[in-house]
């Protein structure tokens, strides 16, 4: 019985500081996992807003976007590309982080099991 009463404690004591550990570490891949997130979708946007920034300036596309008259007409053809890529970033950046996530939490959950 007193090996018992041991093992209970040894096994309480592993218990409170084993999952204050492991939600520190969880905090900190999430933080992580967010900071990686939004310098990749900050990467992105510049490059995707270059390209396209270029592809307009390029063979006047903006003379010949502006010379078709209302029906084409774009009222602030830089802030419509700023805003559009920004959410095209945004929502690939997300897309593609849940993705690695759920991949990464079954692979993770897969291994707790087994």
């Amino acid at each position: 019985e007193v090996l018992t009463s041991r093992s209970r404690s040894a096994d309480w004591h592993a218990i409170v500081w084993k999952y204050p550990v492991l939600t520190l570490m969880i905090v900190g891949c999430t933080q992580g996992a967010e900071y990686l997130r939004s310098t990749v979708e900050i990467k992105w946007r510049h490059s995707a807003t270059q390209r396209i920034h270029d592809l307009y300036f390029s063979q006047m596309g903006y003379y010949r976007l502006q010379s078709h008259g209302k029906e084409l007409e774009v009222v602030d053809p830089d802030a419509r590309i700023c805003e559009d890529v920004q959410t095209l970033v945004t929502t690939q950046a997300q897309w593609m982080f849940s993705l690695v996530g759920a991949t990464v939490y079954a692979i993770l959950y897969t291994r707790i099991r087994a």
